[in-house]
């Protein structure tokens, strides 16, 4: 008998073949059978709604009021990128750990929110809750600002409202401290307190704008110069003027007269004035202008304390120079000077009296 080899081949082959496909479909049918799907599945389960909201609220500490703890967010997503719409006063962006979108309620609530503004300004905290209703953002926990200059500001709870003008405040409520960014060794240091606060863009004039931050309440400001010298000025309210270095003092027109003075300490030279305006050079206080009944008290020289009276004095307290105009006077003991203009040195406890010859010493 003659054998063909190559249909024995071929016959090998298909058998083969047969057999392998068989031992497949047997293996995938044991391991897909209903008992191991019951046990690569034991540990998945459909969660309730109420058991989803008990994750939601036991997952952090949540310091935002208005979140709808009762219902479960729409989308919760992880490293969120929110970009401001094109109608919005300044553009914006958000970016943020976790957000979860409540889309009946408008609201986006984030974790470690960061909001960076078109010139630069930089808002950091613990949590962010957006209303997309009121275009309005609130920060709650750890609040940083950073301003373009540099300042930085520390608050617990802080609000930026995108329309119709780009603005951040802080209620009255609430304590803001702020400290001014040391440019070179030789410059001045500045740091202030307040509770509540404003920062916006103010028009000047029809052709100047500046951004400035309004101190809303019970405010101190600290200027320490590049050598250790410190002043300090006490208000009501306070303006700074970032691009200008200046800052403009008032006291609430609502207080009792006797009380409506703005206060300004250099050492022991106490200086009052119903409105004061200070100048900065390198962050460090070059003058203050005082306006408006104007007294002063100096106990520099304890057994001959001086004290006065002026309409108008300007104070540099880097040559610590007083010089007083409009009606001034100085008493010092059982006497009274007068002139038009005096100056009162206080490095060399002098006083001048400009238009004359008189020198009074001490």
């Amino acid at each position: 008998m003659i054998w063909d080899l190559k249909s024995i081949k071929n016959a090998q082959f298909t058998s083969l073949l047969i057999l392998g496909i068989s031992l497949f479909f047997v293996s995938h049918l044991l391991l897909l059978s209903p008992s191991s799907l019951e046990e690569g599945f034991s540990d998945l389960r459909i969660l309730r709604p109420e058991e989803l909201l008990s994750f939601f609220r036991t997952e952090n500490k949540t310091l935002a009021h208005s979140v709808p703890m009762d219902t479960p967010p729409t989308y919760s997503l992880r490293d969120f990128t929110y970009y401001s719409s094109p109608e919005q006063s300044e553009p914006w962006r958000l970016d943020a750990k976790k957000a979860n979108f409540y889309q009946e309620a408008e609201l986006i609530h984030s974790r470690s929110p960061r909001i960076t503004l078109q010139d630069g300004t930089l808002i950091e905290s613990l949590e962010g809750l957006m209303k997309l209703k009121e275009s309005k953002i609130e920060f709650f926990g750890e609040v940083y600002v950073t301003l373009p200059d540099q300042t930085t500001i520390k608050t617990d709870y802080a609000e930026l409202l995108t329309k119709p003008q780009t603005r951040i405040s802080v209620p009255l409520s609430h304590l803001v401290q702020g400290q001014s960014k040391t440019q070179t060794t030789k410059s001045g240091k500045l740091n202030w307190s307040s509770y509540g606060l404003d920062y916006f863009e103010q028009s000047l004039s029809s052709l100047k704008k500046v951004k400035v931050v309004r101190l809303l309440s019970q405010v101190k400001v600290h200027f320490t110069s590049a050598s250790g010298d410190s002043s300090l000025i006490q208000s009501d309210t306070a303006t700074l003027f970032q691009s200008e270095n200046r800052a403009l003092f008032e006291m609430f027109p609502s207080r009792p007269l006797p009380e409506r003075f703005v206060k300004a300490q250099d050492d022991s030279l106490n200086l009052f004035a119903r409105e004061m305006e200070a100048f900065l050079e390198d962050q460090e206080l070059k003058t203050i202008f005082a306006r408006r009944d104007v007294r002063f008290d100096d106990s520099q020289n304890p057994l001959e304390p001086v004290s006065g009276t002026a309409g108008l004095a300007q104070y540099d307290p880097r040559r610590e120079e007083l010089t007083l105009e409009r009606y001034p006077q100085v008493y010092q003991n059982d006497e009274t000077i007068t002139g038009e203009v005096m100056v009162y040195y206080r490095q060399n406890d002098t006083i001048e009296v400009k238009g004359s010859n008189a020198l009074y010493r001490r």
